[in-house]
């Protein structure tokens, strides 16, 4: 039987409160449960929800029962991401001087051709991504904490909005739309990082 990471289910009335108390988000940002604004239970472990004081930021984040260390230094290697995440379909390091890294990716979130992130690893076990898509303004913060309950705890904000003279020809509920996918491809893709190895750790020598 698979291990389900550590996690919380919340139904009826409750959820915002308990969501907003266990996850650290401002209530405001968790009204209603559908729509703007509204959590998103994908499952048992990952939540999402748009600011309500700036509906361009969605904030996910997923509870995982392994290790931060571990996790971060995974998510560190970044010439390995599109082996562990499932919405860089091609990724080619362009330049690496820790803490930052440059690398030109393609994904299936924004399906606009090759186009560059800006990467910058900070304190806190946080990294910056600044990303340049035609015609859209965007960066998200990535980061992995021990939380109190015993778990870890992986937050994701991303920023997406058009910019420029060719965000004028970009549909905003589509932009929207693939911006959500991409938050809950990274937080699905570190849930099975996760779980990988925890698999590993829990089998016996030699098996």
């Amino acid at each position: 039987m698979r291990r389900q990471p550590v996690g919380h289910r919340c139904h009826g009335g409750t959820t915002v409160l308990i969501l907003s108390i266990l996850l650290g988000w401002p209530a405001a940002a968790l009204g209603g449960g559908t729509g703007p604004g509204g959590v998103k239970v994908v499952d048992s472990t990952v939540w999402w929800g748009r600011d309500s004081r700036d509906p361009d930021w969605v904030q996910g984040r997923v509870m995982l029962s392994s290790s931060a260390a571990a996790l971060w230094g995974r998510i560190q290697a970044v010439d390995t991401w599109s082996a562990i995440l499932s919405d860089i379909t091609s990724l080619t390091v362009v330049e690496r001087t820790p803490p930052h890294w440059r690398i030109r990716v393609e994904t299936r979130s924004f399906d606009c051709g090759a186009h560059d992130y800006h990467l910058v690893f900070q304190e806190q076990n946080t990294v910056e991504m600044r990303i340049a898509a035609p015609g859209v303004g965007s960066v998200g913060f990535l980061s992995v904490r021990d939380d109190p309950t015993g778990g870890t705890l992986v937050t994701y904000r991303l920023l997406v909005r058009p910019q420029g003279f060719a965000g004028w020809f970009v549909s905003r509920k589509e932009l929207r739309r693939k911006q959500e996918d991409m938050v809950v491809r990274y937080l699905q893709d570190v849930r099975r990082l996760s779980e990988a190895a925890l698999a590993v750790t829990a089998s016996p020598a030699g098996g």
